[in-house]
């Protein structure tokens, strides 16, 4: 024959290994059919998967199979629903975690801090004693703040004190905040827990609260102080009161580090 009518066709595969044969079947039964030759086997980059070899580190997640390579999906679990429980009793950060769609995934990851936190209760002293103008400590109304970061101390202080019925009074009770690291009041935490100025009640006694923002960068020990003024008259007797009709505290909450 002189003319077999040669045509040109180019076709496509993808090796699934290092060595992979290629083999061509005739579709036209009997002896007759079409006739080969010039074959040639070329690589493609722009369709054949890199033969680079893979990093057999063990943090390598990249696998090598028929259809191409593979990078495995990351899935995310974290606490989410509004306000779960935290995950232990120690101070922790609680990741929340949500993710949108599928291709593309779209991941949302938020904290939140299970803040350090406590609080002392005193059992009440009587400051009949202490000199008019003298700060004395509260027993029990003092916490320690461990912790490097900013906290959030508040106070509770329930005073009362007497005078002589008939004598013209003028005096009062005062609280504050003092930091006992450094020997230190804490600034404009003074809060006036009574105040009289009368002739006929014998006896008062009220609630006053106090707090500040207090930042650390060591262990430091806060407590309650209370001091007596008198400008004229004078006292028979003072106290700070703590039971169940009104409890003098402090309490600390840890809120930026």
């Amino acid at each position: 024959m002189t003319n077999m009518g040669w045509v040109r066709r180019e076709f496509t595969f993808v090796a699934n290994s290092s060595s992979t044969t290629v083999s061509f079947v005739s579709t036209t039964p009997g002896n007759y059919g079409p006739a080969i030759d010039d074959v040639q086997v070329r690589a493609d980059c722009s369709t054949t998967p890199s033969q680079q070899p893979i990093d057999p580190a063990s943090c390598n997640a990249l696998t090598r199979t028929g259809q191409g390579l593979l990078v495995p999906r990351t899935d995310y679990t974290g606490l989410t629903g509004g306000r779960p429980p935290a995950i232990g009793t120690e101070r922790s950060v609680d990741i929340d975690v949500r993710v949108d769609g599928d291709c593309p995934r779209n991941v949302t990851i938020g904290a939140r801090l299970t803040p350090v936190f406590g609080e002392a209760v005193s059992p009440g002293v009587d400051v009949s004693p202490v000199p008019v103008d003298q700060w004395t400590a509260v027993p029990g109304a003092q916490v320690s703040l461990d912790e490097p970061g900013v906290y959030e101390v508040t106070a509770v202080i329930r005073g009362q004190f007497n005078s002589p019925a008939g004598v013209d009074t003028d005096a009062w009770m005062t609280g504050r905040l003092f930091n006992v690291t450094t020997g230190q009041e804490l600034p404009n935490t003074e809060t006036l827990i009574i105040y009289r100025r009368e002739t006929q009640v014998p006896a008062i006694g009220t609630t006053a609260t106090t707090f500040a923002y207090v930042t650390v960068t060591s262990p430091t020990v806060i407590r309650v102080e209370v001091v007596k003024r008198l400008l004229r008259g004078r006292f028979l007797n003072a106290y700070v009161w703590s039971d169940r009709e009104g409890r003098t505290k402090i309490g600390y909450k840890k809120i930026n580090d």
